[in-house]
């Protein structure tokens, strides 16, 4: 799957793009899987998925704790 991902997306920053890398590479990731990739506090990588849920880069499955997020194939 990783294969069609760019090594870098127009409008995002670095954080944005390491974050949507890692969620392309993995069939679907949570809050807290990404707090821990950036050493971040949960809240703050809800900041960045919902950024690039906006984005259309990502979806948001699930809610409350079972949410997770996966890449969407364009």
């Amino acid at each position: 799957m990783t294969e069609n991902v760019p090594d870098t997306v127009s409008g995002l920053s670095k954080t944005q793009s390491t974050v949507y890398k890692f969620i392309c590479g993995r069939n679907r990731v949570s809050t807290e899987d990404i707090a821990g990739l950036l050493g971040v506090q949960p809240r703050r990588a809800r900041q960045v998925l919902s950024d690039l849920v906006r984005k259309g880069l990502i979806e948001r499955e699930g809610a409350a704790r079972s949410t997770r997020y996966v890449y969407t194939s364009r």
